[in-house]
């Protein structure tokens, strides 16, 4: 006992202040730097969770905005839909117009107003309107044969403007007009039967059908032209006419109505557009915007329905 309490003490002895502060130094370095791992380790799983989060959230916007119903389809839809409403509002007020026109239209006292006039194949009327990418129309016809009603041209494939009812051996089709570049063929035509033809923002309709969008070709529509359109045919070498029925001829530009065509016949002795006498009975269309008398232009007389 006395030899373990002398060892015990020998012990101590050896222990001096100094090896216990360096000790206690050595401690408190080993308790930081655990401290300093343990910190780091957390600050890396904050980090990585907050890196899966932000996946997770980039990854369900992305798909809000891209997926079929998602931010970017639903606004595309608005905007097409939106365009659309405005295009049919637009074309419902049009028919609107036209509608109310048919029903109060009264011409003066000069002109009586008949169903439509027919050109036997050698009468026109040159309307006077120059073609151009923002011209618009509706026409009512009725093609007895074939050939173009109305139409102009600067040579060919240049600057048209117009329609064909297109007729080759066993084939019956609709030939469409619009700029420089390439023409349509759509679909079958029956002669002696009334078709309502539209043109709107380069878009040709039949009966509110849509034949073509000339907005989805290649075509220029830089017109440049002096050929003004004819109707009951086509302004090209001298002129082309054809055997075709008007029941009605209306055109704007930008939106402003620049010629409305009402079939009719004088009932005195009238002075048409270009200043010529024309004697009672003189058949033509009156257009209600300029308050002129257009007639014949080529030989022979035009055909009329009955008065309205």
């Amino acid at each position: 006992m006395m030899e373990k309490s002398k060892s015990q003490k020998a012990l101590k002895a050896r222990i001096t202040p100094d090896t216990h502060a360096r000790t206690c130094i050595f401690n408190n370095k080993k308790n930081n730097i655990q401290k300093k791992y343990q910190q780091t380790g957390i600050t890396l799983v904050a980090l990585i969770v907050t890196i899966i989060i932000l996946l997770i959230l980039a990854g369900v916007t992305l798909n809000l905005a891209l997926s079929n119903n998602g931010i970017m389809e639903k606004a595309t839809y608005t905007s097409n839909t939106w365009a659309n409403a405005t295009k049919t509002e637009r074309e419902e007020m049009e028919e609107a117009s036209r509608l109310i026109d048919e029903i109060v239209i009264n011409l003066p006292s000069e002109y009586q107003r008949v169903e439509y006039i027919e050109s036997t194949g050698t009468q026109y009327i040159d309307m006077g309107i120059i073609p151009k990418a923002t011209l618009n129309g509706k026409l009512d016809l009725m093609c007895m044969n074939y050939g173009y009603p109305f139409g102009s041209t600067n040579g060919q494939n240049i600057d048209y403007w117009g329609m064909n009812f297109y007729k080759s051996g066993g084939q019956q089709q609709f030939e469409l007009y619009f700029g420089t570049g390439n023409y349509p063929k759509i679909r079958n035509w029956e002669k002696e039967v009334k078709y309502n033809i539209s043109i709107i923002d380069k878009k040709f309709y039949c009966n509110n059908e849509l034949l073509y969008d000339f907005n989805k070709s290649n075509n220029s529509f830089n017109f440049n032209t002096n050929k003004t359109i004819y109707l009951f045919g086509l302004n090209y070498q001298g002129g082309r006419y054809f055997n075709i029925r008007f029941y009605r001829a209306t055109f704007w530009d930008n939106n402003q109505k620049i010629k409305n065509f009402i079939p009719c016949y004088t009932t005195t002795t009238v002075s048409d557009v270009n200043g010529y006498a024309c004697p009672k009975d003189t058949i033509g269309m009156y257009d209600t915007v300029e308050g002129k008398f257009y007639t014949n232009q080529g030989t022979g007389t035009f055909l009329k329905g009955n008065d309205l």
